[in-house]
Order: C-alpha cells, then structure tokens, then sequence
C-alpha cells in the first residue's frame, strides 16, 4: 500500500497492521520518535520500551517493531523510486 509519509497516515496503517487501539499505537509512534529507527544497536532499546510501556512480551513487541519497520522501509524505498511523484 501506497501511503503519504506523514505521522498521521503513519500511525493508522501501524494501526490497521497491528491491531493496536489508537492510544497504544500512538504510544508506538512516540517511541519511535525518541530513537534513530535505523540501526541494530537501537532495536534492542526500542523493542524493551514498547515492551515495557504497552505491558506486552518480548515476542509481541518485536512483531509490533517489525511492522513500524516496514511501513517506514516501503514508504521509502517507494520515495526512492519515485523521487518526484506526489506522496499526497
């Protein structure tokens, strides 16, 4: 799915694919925020604060990381390709 990259079209499709309510995915969106999503070294940091602030296992917090990674990862690899398209 083809998406506009902005926090709000974010956190609806973090949503959609997570099964999260609302608050919990905005509570996702806010952790991302805190760190530099890119890098293995954060992870770890990432996975543990949602782990920690939504009351969720390790197994289900690193599935809810994995899905923000990909939404994030295809809405750029598609602005890549796609340098002068509108993401409107």
């Amino acid at each position: 799915m083809v998406m506009k990259m902005n926090k709000a079209g974010f956190i609806k499709e973090l949503q959609a694919q997570t099964k999260l309510s609302e608050k919990d995915t905005i509570v996702v969106a806010s952790i991302l925020d805190d760190y530099f999503v890119f890098g293995k070294k954060n992870k770890g940091k990432i996975v543990n604060a949602i782990k920690e602030k939504l009351d969720l296992t390790d197994e289900r917090a690193d599935v809810i990381y994995n899905i923000a990674m990909s939404i994030i990862s295809s809405n750029i690899k598609d602005k890549l390709k796609h340098p002068f398209k509108s993401q409107d």
